[in-house]
Order: structure tokens, then C-alpha cells, then sequence
């Protein structure tokens, strides 16, 4: 296993700030009622009302300034130099948002601290990728190659991806010939951050994300959804 530094408040990921808005409201709501039957309590409870309004109102503002810092980190990172030098955190953070906006259901279990080697576990269409990203400098061997096909086998995930800043060696690129390993090196990150850029200026959700063209399922009208569906399910007209 791999020590890795605590994870920052600035990394961790709150709650969609839907969640946090409609669980404040249901509780706020459920007091209010209470209130209106108790009147020895009204004041108490209109008090926490209130308490509970605010504090969810905090929480989803948090849930939003988390939502824009990652949009504008992959944003702002479009070339080799400039993602070398990011930190290992954020270097994990903008390769986590290039695959959800590719599609990927995308659980983050490195940012915590050890992980056994796994980073991030990408989820579409019934099958689970494991990936392992790695922010250095220097080329990426066969022996870090070798233990992500053992936890991929471990896992029973069906593939592997290792995301790097660099390169890999000989060794291995050799030794993922033939499984159902990606090597995924320094410039094939520039084309992947490059590939779900917003192209003409991110038109932004109310959670602070980009939104992207989508297709609906009835009647195939476009409409612009929110690129952390499904945490985050608004929708725009696309004129």
C-alpha cells in the first residue's frame, strides 16, 4: 500500500448541493408543521427552522465553489508543462473529471489517504475500470504495471487504466500487451483533458460545472445537461 499524505478540506467531496437543499427543506419543513401543532414549542422550533434553512444554504454553497474549483482546474490545465505541475491531488482530480465527463460513473478512493494502489474506479455500462494515476516525473515501470493486473484480478474488475504525467518503460508496455490494460502516458492526458474541454466557453449549471449537449430519450430533442448528472440533474434549453 501506498502512504499518501491526509486528505485536504479543499479535495473532500461534499454532498450534491440538491441533496443538501432538499434534505434542509424536508427537515425544515417537518419542524415548521410541528411548530404550528405545539405551540409551547413554536418559537424553539421556528429557531431551528431557521438554523437548518441557514446551514443548508452553506452546505450547498460549499457543494457549488467544490463543483466551479474542479471545472476550472481542467479548464486551466490544457498543456503537458502545466499539469506536471500540478500537485498529486489535483493531478487526480482533473484526470477524475475528464473521465466523468466522458460518461464514466466515477468513484474517487485515493484522495483519502493509502489505497492500495487504486485511485479512481470508473463504472459504465455494467463494467468496472480501476485506475491508478501517477503524477511523475520520471517513466513508470513494470512492477507498478504488474500490481494494478493483480488487484485488477483481485477486484474481478474488468480493466485497468494507469494515468501518468510522463512515460512508460519497455518493460511495461510489454508486460500490458495482450490484457486489458491501458497505458495512458503524459500526452495521451493532454489529448484526453483536450477532448471534453468546453469549446466555446463553458455554459455553466447552477452547481457551477459545464453543461454539455445531450439527447433526449423521447422525441431526441437536445437539451444541455449538467456534466455531473447524476449527482446534479438540471437541465437547459439548448436555444
Amino acid at each position: 500500500m501506498r502512504n499518501r499524505k491526509p486528505n485536504t478540506s479543499k479535495n473532500r467531496r461534499p454532498l450534491p448541493w440538491s441533496v443538501s437543499a432538499g434534505v434542509g427543506l424536508i427537515v425544515a419543513a417537518v419542524l415548521a408543521g410541528m411548530a404550528r401543532r405545539s405551540p409551547e414549542f413554536h418559537l424553539p422550533l421556528l429557531a431551528l427552522v431557521v438554523v437548518i434553512l441557514v446551514g443548508s444554504f452553506a452546505i450547498s454553497m460549499e457543494s457549488v465553489a467544490f463543483a466551479r474549483r474542479r471545472a476550472r482546474l481542467l479548464e486551466g490545465h490544457q498543456d503537458l508543462a502545466s499539469i506536471k505541475k500540478l500537485s498529486w491531488q489535483d493531478f487526480e482530480i482533473i484526470v477524475s473529471e475528464a473521465y466523468r465527463r466522458l460518461g464514466y460513473a466515477v468513484e474517487e478512493v485515493g484522495q483519502g489517504g493509502a489505497d492500495g494502489g487504486v485511485d479512481l474506479v470508473l463504472s459504465s455500462k455494467g463494467k468496472k475500470t480501476l485506475v491508478q494515476c501517477k503524477r511523475w516525473n520520471s517513466s513508470v515501470g513494470a512492477p507498478v504495471v504488474r500490481e494494478m493486473f493483480g488487484l485488477m484480478v483481485h477486484h474481478r474488475a474488468d480493466a485497468v487504466k494507469i494515468v501518468c504525467a510522463s512515460g512508460f518503460t519497455k518493460e511495461a508496455r510489454a508486460f500490458s500487451e495482450g490484457k486489458a490494460i491501458e497505458l495512458v502516458d503524459g500526452e495521451a492526458v493532454v489529448a484526453l483533458v483536450r477532448s471534453v474541454r468546453t469549446q466555446s466557453g463553458p455554459t455553466t449549471c447552477l452547481c457551477g460545472a459545464p453543461m454539455k449537449i445531450r439527447q433526449g430519450k423521447i422525441g431526441g430533442v437536445s437539451f444541455l445537461g449538467c456534466t455531473r448528472f447524476p449527482d446534479c440533474r438540471v437541465t437547459r434549453p439548448t436555444d
